[in-house]
C-alpha cells in the first residue's frame, strides 16, 4: 500500500503515522518514499520541511508542478493500492490528480454529520461528473459519541448528514465512524489506532470499511 499526502498546505500523514523527522531521498532520478507502519510507503511534502511549523506558501502552478513531479518520480514498487489524501474542496490538488492519473478507481468522500459539511462535500459530485471519476462511497466521521459509562449515544455534530450525502451523490454510505477520544491520542503519538486498540468499536468499523472498499474495487 502506498499513501500520497497531496494536502500541500496541511500535510498531516507524517504526524499521523509517526514519521516526523524522516526525509525523502533520491536514488538516481527516482524519489524513494518513507516506509511507515506495516510497510506502508508514504510521500508527503511534510518530509521536505525542516519542521511542522513551516508553512507551504505556494500558488496553484507550484502545487501542480509538485504533484506532477512526485507522481512521476516516486519509486513505489509493486503496489496493490495507492491512497491519495486530499484537502477539502475541489481545488488545484483534486483537479491535478484527476487529470494526471488515468484509470483512477474513484473518490471516497468524507463528511461530518452536520448540514454544512454535507453541502460542502456534495460539490464533489459535480467535480466527479465533469472529470468522469467514479464516487466509490461516503464515510461519515464523528457520527456520534457513545458514553462508556451508560452506553447512551449522543449525536454531537448532528445526525444523518452522511446518509443524505450518499443519496445526493448516488453512492453507498460505507461507514459511520463514532467519536473516540483515543483516536486523537494515538494520532498525536503517531500510532495507528487500529493497531493500538484492535478490539475497539472504531477499529472494527474501520477494518470493515476497508473490506467494503476492497470489494468495491475488485468488482469494478
Amino acid at each position: 500500500v502506498g499513501v500520497f499526502d497531496a494536502d500541500v498546505h496541511g500535510p498531516s500523514i507524517p504526524r499521523t503515522l509517526g514519521l516526523i523527522g524522516l526525509q525523502l531521498y533520491v536514488k538516481g532520478e527516482n524519489i524513494i518514499p518513507v516506509e511507515g507502519p506495516l510497510g506502508v510507503k508514504v510521500i508527503s511534502v511534510g518530509f521536505m520541511l525542516p519542521d511542522e511549523t513551516v508553512a507551504v506558501i505556494w500558488r496553484g502552478p507550484l502545487k501542480t508542478a509538485y504533484i506532477r513531479q512526485a507522481l512521476a518520480m516516486t519509486e513505489w514498487g509493486n503496489l496493490d493500492y495507492l491512497l491519495i489524501d486530499l484537502p477539502p474542496g475541489t481545488g488545484d490538488e483534486q483537479l491535478t490528480i484527476a487529470q494526471l492519473i488515468s484509470g483512477l478507481d474513484g473518490l471516497l468522500l468524507v463528511t461530518l454529520p452536520n448540514l454544512l459539511s454535507e453541502k460542502i462535500v456534495a460539490k464533489a459530485k459535480v467535480f466527479a461528473e465533469r472529470l468522469n471519476v467514479k464516487i466509490l462511497g461516503v464515510i461519515e466521521n464523528m457520527s456520534y459519541f457513545k458514553c462508556p459509562d451508560t452506553g447512551k449515544i449522543y449525536y454531537i455534530f448532528g445526525k444523518g448528514g452522511g446518509l443524505k450525502l450518499a443519496d445526493e451523490v448516488e453512492a453507498p454510505l460505507l461507514a459511520s465512524i463514532p467519536i473516540d477520544p483515543r483516536i486523537t491520542e494515538t494520532m498525536d503519538k503517531g500510532k495507528p489506532f487500529v493497531l493500538e486498540y484492535p478490539n475497539s468499536e472504531v477499529s472494527k468499523i474501520i477494518l470493515e470499511t476497508a473490506d467494503k472498499i476492497i470489494k468495491l474495487l475488485e468488482s469494478s
